[in-house]
């Protein structure tokens, strides 16, 4: 078990070599023995195992070794990474170097280790700075330097994941626990009879005994380990470790330590761990990608998530489907009112020619409102509902166009740009302009009462202005729709999120005349909220507004996955088209970097609104 608890007690280093400050009072030249000219130095570093002599070896192989840099405050920024022990000692050594040769003198040295680097600074080894004395050896002692003289010092950063540290700063005091209380209770059997008796090679403990190692071998997860003893039979631990293994999840197994305490192997992820494992649930698979990562497979469902299958996690995302599946009913059922016409051609499948546009009505009856514009023609999808086609823009809409307001005042006319954008033509003034004529309030005043719809219209000129006339489609399957959408349009360079986008689905021929864009940018908004993307999270119980899920780093691509976001909403502003859900008020104004007040909070959280209003 040696290599396996040296591979626990040890942690992933990052270490930042910065700048070295100098005693400018020393007689380098005497320190050194040799005359210099200008003094170069630089330091070498080596890892020594726990419990080395205090004296520095001579000559060793150094792992790392820093530039050389002239004068007593060279300044190397070196970062180097390494795994060691927590209790490994690492050792800087001083050189001093002629300017006119390579060979140096090493004249001082530092040491420390993790653990007491660590034990000084409260256990956290983010990004800390530190500074380490460099003493000069033994054998250079003289009139001017004695042995309790520093020569100065380096100043250093030092980086330790706080979970590994704290697994391998565990994995030390447990070892040592273990490795007491055994030669405890050898010594106890040895000196008193009364305290254990062995019978056939089965050594039975004292009740005293058996308390004291349970008190120590409590693991991570709150549980006893056992106390079996090394000496028992070998066939009694066989029978134990394939009872175990039968309850383990594939790919783990179960071992003991040298005192006979349990441990679990994880081949996948090659890692031990102390607490047990728990079975995935039915239908479930641990895979690793080509980088090493651990995710998950759903054979129930064919999908794949980072997060473990739990209970908590499966109810989450049952609730969610049902949600979905009752919330995209809805959402539907108010599209279909939002764009409904108030024409319905159930009888006909077959797209209507140019010669039925005025003629649209079921059963051959005259259409009440008359022929279409120009450029203008009524569809009918499998469904039986109309739909409407601008030639001219290649857009399609739900929407009527003879239908979309009051009529124009006489003397105007509806004219459209070459990028099918509508303006207004005042024959009366000879005038034209963007703002609808019909919208006008008692008093004429149309700016204030509409300013902010008129901000949206001019937002969606210039966007229809800058479009490029260039085609980008986007193939992508229902079943697989977020990953196929993030992975193709993340391809995309930024002027070609400007052009048209076709949106094809796998297996489903046609052509996107708005209605498959419309269907996407719907579908993609809602598959965004799925938990086992863990991305974002509703505000709460009531409010559907979305927010950042908190934890959403479990997604290894969770930034990338984000930017993604911004595009995707950035396509549906761009190309006018509707998304399922929104962001909270406070979102949105930091994104617009403003201050948020309490009427923000109350939007978002009534409880913590309200105690932030006791408090005020």
């Amino acid at each position: 078990m040696s290599s396996e608890r040296g591979s626990l007690s040890e942690v992933q280093i990052k270490l930042v070599v910065k700048r070295a400050h100098l005693d400018q009072s020393l007689d380098w030249n005497s320190l050194a023995r040799v005359q210099l000219n200008k003094c170069k130095f630089n330091f070498t570093a080596e890892v020594l195992p726990p419990g080395t002599s205090t004296v520095p070896a001579i000559n060793s192989i150094p792992f790392y070794v820093t530039p050389i840099v002239r004068g007593p405050r060279p300044y190397f920024d070196q970062i180097v990474s390494f795994k060691a022990d927590v209790d490994s000692i690492i050792e800087f050594r001083l050189s001093v170097r002629d300017s006119k040769r390579d060979e140096g003198t090493e004249v001082g040295y530092g040491r420390f280790t993790v653990r007491s680097v660590a034990a000084t600074n409260g256990n956290q080894l983010s990004n800390l700075a530190f500074s380490q004395p460099i003493k000069s050896l033994p054998w250079l002692h003289n009139s001017t330097i004695s042995s309790s003289s520093s020569l100065g010092s380096i100043d250093l950063s030092i980086s330790v994941p706080i979970r590994e540290l704290s697994s391998a700063l565990l994995a030390q005091h447990l070892s040592r626990s273990i490795s007491r209380i055994t030669a405890n209770s050898v010594n106890g059997r040895h000196t008193s009879g009364s305290q254990s008796e062995s019978t056939s090679g089965i050594t039975v403990r004292s009740p005293s005994a058996d308390r004291t190692m349970n008190n120590h071998l409590v693991d991570s997860g709150g549980g006893v380990g056992p106390t079996l003893n090394p000496s028992a039979n070998h066939s009694n631990n066989n029978n134990t470790e394939n009872a175990d293994d039968s309850s383990l999840p594939p790919g783990w197994e179960v071992k003991y330590t040298s005192e006979g305490r349990i441990y679990y192997v994880d081949h996948l992820t090659k890692t031990t761990t102390w607490c047990k494992p728990t079975p995935l649930p039915p239908g479930w698979e641990r895979r690793r990608d080509n980088v090493g990562r651990v995710y998950y497979i759903d054979h129930n469902t064919r999908t794949t998530t980072w997060l473990c299958p739990n209970p908590t996690l499966l109810n989450t995302v049952q609730n969610y489907q049902q949600m979905t599946a009752s919330r995209n009913g809805i959402m539907q059922q108010r599209m279909n009112e939002r764009y409904a016409n108030a024409v319905w051609n159930l009888g006909e499948s077959e797209p209507l020619d140019a010669s039925s546009r005025t003629n649209t009505t079921t059963g051959g009856v005259m259409d009440p409102l008359g022929p279409l514009p120009a450029n203008w023609e009524r569809r009918v999808d499998i469904s039986g509902r109309s739909y409407f086609v601008n030639h001219v823009s290649r857009i399609s809409q739900w929407e009527d166009p003879r239908i979309q307001g009051h009529p124009l005042p006489p003397g105007w006319e509806i004219r459209y740009t070459t990028e099918g954008f509508p303006f207004f033509v005042d024959h009366n003034t000879k005038t034209s302009t963007f703002n609808d004529p019909r919208r006008k309030d008692a008093s004429g005043n149309i700016e204030q009462a509409w300013s902010f719809e008129n901000k949206v219209a001019s937002f969606h000129y210039l966007c229809h202005s800058n479009l490029v006339t260039k085609n980008v489609k986007v193939v992508v399957s229902r079943s697989n729709l977020l990953v196929d959408s993030f992975e193709q349009i993340m391809r995309l360079k930024p002027h070609e999120l400007r052009c048209r986008l076709f949106i094809s689905f796998t297996g489903e021929e046609g052509l996107d005349y708005g209605g498959l864009s419309r269907e996407w940018f719907f579908k993609l908004s809602t598959e965004l909220l799925n938990p086992m993307y863990c991305l974002f999270e509703y505000a709460g119980g009531n409010n559907y507004a979305l927010q950042i899920n908190p934890a959403s780093s479990v997604n290894p691509e969770h930034l990338e996955y984000f930017r993604f976001v911004g595009r995707f909403i950035a396509l549906a502003l761009y190309h006018s088209r509707f998304i399922d859900n929104g962001f909270t008020l406070p979102f949105y104004k930091r994104m617009l970097n403003k201050n948020i007040t309490l009427a923000d909070i109350e939007t978002v959280d009534v409880e913590y609104y309200n105690s932030l209003k006791f408090i005020q």
